[in-house]
């Protein structure tokens, strides 16, 4: 994701006059530009780092790659039974 720039905030803005808040990931806010931190004060418009992680969210939870990388059966077998790829069985039990 791109920083947000003055233009883009502001259009944000004026689509969207009664906002309080603006959820951006962490690493951007230090990019932001301080005219749009000012203009965001001065519409008292709060900033606030998001607590979501970036990328794709997992497919697999941690108890199910758990079980792969402990399990005794081959991978081809466990891509079989489960119906996961093969690859990202070797992918789970390398450690990714």
């Amino acid at each position: 994701m791109k920083r947000p720039s003055f233009a883009a905030f502001t259009e944000l803005v004026s689509k969207n006059p009664d906002i309080k808040h603006y959820k951006i990931s962490p690493s951007l806010i230090k990019y932001m530009s301080k005219r749009t931190m000012e203009f965001a004060k001065e519409r008292k418009i709060r900033i606030i780092p998001s607590d979501g992680h970036p990328g794709r969210p997992q497919k697999y939870d941690d108890q199910e790659r758990q079980s792969i990388i402990d399990s005794d059966e081959t991978p081809k077998e466990i891509s079989n039974e489960r119906g996961i790829p093969l690859r990202t069985v070797y992918f789970i039990r390398s450690g990714g």
